[in-house]
């Protein structure tokens, strides 16, 4: 596939829900989401991911308030771009929970999840010095919010 082309399988990709959660402790609420790892070239370090930014409704979540859960290990999304020892592998669903900052009615919201990623297709290898050029993917799509199920 020459370079500029969709990397990804985007049908299925996302989750077709958006689950409110609760912090038992501290009450505050955030939310998740699923991806299916569809990447063409699609088990790689999750340091692959240079960048993983979150939309909600068109207005951007803070980095800061974004964490990648794979297998019940929680990444920083500001961090991810350094973890060289965990795989994401083919098919595999992540959780993505983010704070939004704000309520979220319910209904459906529009959802876009872009990723940043380094053009190097070694998978044990790791473009910590960025000399690979990026390539941005993104999935979208409008996710209906639902409370978590009660525990």
């Amino acid at each position: 596939m020459p370079a500029g082309t969709s990397y990804t399988f985007k049908d299925g990709m996302l989750s077709e829900k958006m689950v409110k959660c609760t912090d038992a402790q501290t009450k505050e609420t955030y939310y998740r989401i699923g991806i299916k790892n569809q990447f063409l070239h699609a088990v790689h370090p999750i340091g692959w991911i240079k960048k993983l930014e979150i939309e909600l409704d068109g207005e951007a979540v803070d980095e800061k308030n974004i964490y990648f859960v794979l297998r019940g290990q929680w990444f920083a999304a500001s961090k991810m771009y350094t973890i060289s020892e965990v795989f994401w592998n083919l098919s595999e669903e992540a959780q993505v929970y983010f704070d939004a900052g704000k309520e979220v009615s319910g209904g459906k919201h529009h959802v876009k999840c872009t990723f940043t990623m380094s053009m190097l297709e070694d998978t044990q290898v790791l473009d910590l010095k960025c000399q690979w050029p990026f390539r941005v993917e993104f999935v979208d799509g409008c996710l209906e919010v639902c409370e978590e199920d009660a525990k």
